[in-house]
C-alpha cells in the first residue's frame, strides 16, 4: 500500500515536472517568435527609413561604435500645406558616451546663414526648400564647423503619429498660452499645469514661439520636455506593446541614416541616457528685418564660445569633465573678474619704496 503510494506520488511529481518544462520551453519559443517579429520589422523599417548621406561635403567624425562621442542633426519637416518644404526645427545633438553627456544645440529656424545652393545670405530653413537634407547638412556643418554624424529628419505626419503611438505625452505647461493646430483656422488654448497631449496637441505645444516670453529658447525647452516624454514611453515595458505602431510611425515618416545593425544599439543607448540631464544651449542673435523681411542675425562671439564647447565636451573620456555651457560661461567670466596681480609684488619691492628711490636720486 506504502509503496502503491510512493509510486503515486512520484508519478505525479514527473508529470509537474514535465507540464513546468513544457510551459518553459512553449514561453521560450513564443518570446523567441516574438524577438524575431520584432527584429524582421524593425528590419523593414530600417530598410524605408534609410538615406545616407552625400559625404563629399559633410564630413563624419568616423565613429567606430556607438561608446565613441558622436554627433546627430534632428530636422522637423514642415510640409503640410501645399507649400514648399522646410526644416521648422533643427537640432543639433552631441552624445558622448564616455562621459555621458548630451547637449541639445537649437539653431533658430530664421538664422541669417550662408547657403552655397543659393550663393548668398537666406533662412537656414530654405536650406532644405533649395536642396533637401544634404543642403540643410551643409549648412549645419559649415556654420558650427562640427562633422555631422547621423541625421534624423521627421516631418509633422511623423511626429503626430510617434506621439498617438505611445498612447500621448504628459507635459507640464509652462504659462496659458493660445496656439494654432496644423489646420490653420482651428486653435487650442493650453491652460498651465499639468497636461495629457495627443500627436496634434504636442505638435501645436512644440511649434508655439510667438507668445512665448522667452522665444526661441522657451520653445526649445518644450521640445526638449516633448521628445524626452516620447523616449520615455517608447522604451518602457508599455512601450514594447506599442512597438507595432511605433514602428509604422517611424517607417512612414521618417529619414536617417542609421542603419540596421545599429538600431539596437541606439535604443539600448537611449535607456542608459533617459535620466541623464540634457545641456540645452541656444545660439544668441538679434532680430533684424532687411528689406522688410525678419532674420535673425546670429553673434558670431557666441557661435564661437557654442562650438569650442561642443568640441571640447566631445573629447572628455569621464564624467568628472563634465560641464554644461553655462557653467562654462560662467567660469570664464570669473576667471575674467580676478583683479590682475601686481608684477611689484612679486619681487618684494613696493610702489611706495620706489617712489622714495626715485626722490632719493
Amino acid at each position: 500500500m506504502t509503496n502503491s503510494r510512493v509510486r503515486k506520488n512520484s508519478h505525479k511529481r514527473r508529470r509537474w515536472k514535465q507540464t513546468v518544462g513544457l510551459i518553459s520551453m512553449s514561453l521560450f519559443f513564443l518570446l523567441a517568435i516574438f524577438i524575431g517579429y520584432y527584429y524582421i520589422q524593425i528590419k523593414k523599417t530600417a530598410d524605408q527609413t534609410y538615406k545616407d548621406i552625400d559625404r563629399e561635403n559633410i564630413p563624419s567624425n568616423e565613429v567606430k561604435s556607438l561608446n565613441d562621442p558622436f554627433t546627430v542633426l534632428v530636422m522637423g519637416i514642415e510640409d503640410y500645406m501645399d507649400d514648399v518644404a522646410r526644416t521648422d526645427v533643427l537640432l543639433f545633438n552631441v552624445i558622448n558616451p564616455k562621459s555621458k553627456e548630451v547637449a541639445m544645440l537649437t539653431i533658430p529656424r530664421d538664422a541669417y546663414v550662408y547657403l552655397e545652393v543659393r550663393g548668398f545670405k537666406d533662412k537656414i530653413n530654405h536650406a532644405y526648400a533649395f536642396g533637401g537634407k544634404d543642403e540643410t547638412l551643409k549648412t549645419v556643418y559649415n556654420l558650427l564647423g562640427i562633422p555631422i554624424d547621423y541625421y534624423i529628419s521627421t516631418n509633422f505626419n511623423g511626429f503626430t503619429d510617434l506621439v498617438d503611438a505611445v498612447g500621448g505625452v504628459n507635459v507640464n505647461v509652462p504659462f496659458t498660452f493660445e496656439a494654432k493646430m496644423v489646420d490653420p483656422s482651428e486653435w487650442k488654448t493650453f491652460e498651465e499645469g499639468p497636461a495629457h497631449l495627443n500627436g496634434r496637441e504636442a505638435l501645436a505645444y512644440v511649434r508655439m514661439r510667438k507668445t512665448d516670453p522667452e522665444g526661441d529658447f522657451g520653445r526649445s525647452k518644450r521640445q526638449k520636455e516633448v521628445i524626452k516624454a516620447i523616449a520615455d514611453k517608447a522604451i518602457s515595458i508599455g512601450g514594447i506593446t506599442k512597438l507595432d505602431n511605433i514602428l509604422k510611425a517611424i517607417g512612414n515618416n521618417v529619414q536617417t541614416n542609421i542603419p540596421y545593425n545599429e538600431y539596437l544599439a541606439f535604443m539600448n543607448l537611449a535607456k542608459d541616457f533617459i535620466h541623464v540631464d540634457i545641456d540645452s544651449i541656444q545660439l544668441e542673435g538679434t532680430d533684424e528685418r532687411i528689406e522688410n523681411i525678419y532674420y535673425y542675425i546670429l553673434d558670431e562671439t557666441n557661435i564661437e564660445k557654442v562650438t569650442a564647447h561642443l568640441k571640447e565636451m566631445m573629447s572628455h573620456t569621464d564624467p568628472s569633465q563634465a560641464l554644461t555651457f553655462e557653467e562654462r560661461i560662467a567660469q570664464e567670466e570669473a576667471t575674467q573678474n580676478l583683479p590682475e596681480e601686481n608684477p611689484n609684488l612679486d619681487s618684494g619691492v613696493t610702489t611706495n619704496s620706489l617712489d622714495t628711490e626715485t626722490t632719493a636720486q
